[in-house]
């Protein structure tokens, strides 16, 4: 399932955008799921681009607000999946390529300061049982970038 971000731009220098992602996937084994991979999240965002005025291209700088839950199981590596949620509020800063008035290339940096709670859990018998449960505050979050950007109007 593709990522997908709504950007309204206005003020001629700026823009605000939601984003949604949802990720997920198993791999079977002999009938059994041996592991998966899920994660979800919404963020909104809020740009300013440092170019001309008009232009929403260039260098820009972003501050978001950001929220995701996860479930992470791999019997390979471990008995122990870990399921829970986070908030992220960061800050980014990218450029944005127009390579046509319709596709461009946008890559950057960001890092947060995240609030998480997870929890660890073992199946057994088809049964899921909680082992540890952990809250974490952390900062430094950091994500590297590159995104193909298909824009409709300006």
């Amino acid at each position: 399932v593709p990522n997908i971000e709504l950007e309204y731009f206005h003020g001629r220098r700026s823009s605000i955008s939601i984003y949604g992602e949802l990720r997920s996937s198993k791999i079977f084994n002999n009938s059994s799921t041996t592991k998966w991979s899920y994660q979800s999240g919404i963020s909104l965002e809020y740009k300013i681009f440092f170019g001309k005025k008009d232009n929403y291209k260039g260098l820009y700088s972003s501050l978001f607000i950001a929220y995701r839950d996860f479930d992470y199981f791999n019997k390979e590596k471990s008995d122990n999946g870990v399921t829970g949620d986070a908030l992220d509020l960061g800050v980014e800063i990218g450029y944005n390529f127009r390579i046509t008035n319709h596709i461009g290339l946008i890559t950057g940096v960001n890092t947060c300061l995240t609030h998480e709670s997870s929890s660890k859990y073992i199946i057994n018998n088809n049964e899921y049982f909680l082992t540890s449960k952990t809250i974490e505050n952390k900062f430094g979050n950091t994500n590297y970038f590159v995104l193909l950007q298909f824009r409709f109007g300006k």
